[in-house]
């Protein structure tokens, strides 16, 4: 969780307790969620190379799944406000609802 924090480029001044619990609910709950958006923005035929710089990789995939919290966070506070994260990841409609808004 503090990690997650910690990568965030531009955080808040002081985290409240409820801030710090959704970014730690939708991380637990949203990770496949997290994963499609990052799979389907980097170039995986590139891995494929005998000589591919791994931790140039590693970054990108740790900016990217920091971009998508940074996006779905303030979308699922307005969309959805009363839902709990768990709820919104195994809904498909709600995903496919915030994937088309990220």
């Amino acid at each position: 969780m503090m990690q997650i924090l910690l990568l965030i480029k531009r955080p808040p001044a002081l985290p409240t307790v409820a801030m710090m619990m959704v970014l730690m609910l939708v991380a637990v709950h949203g990770n496949r969620f997290i994963l499609f958006y990052v799979f389907n923005h980097i170039d995986l035929n590139q891995l494929k190379r005998p000589n591919v710089d791994l931790q140039q990789h590693v970054d990108e995939c740790e900016r990217l799944a920091l971009i998508c919290l940074e996006a779905i966070i303030p979308k699922i506070n307005e969309l959805f406000p009363d839902s709990y994260p768990g709820n919104i990841f195994k809904n498909q409609d709600r995903q496919a609802e915030l994937l088309a808004l990220t």
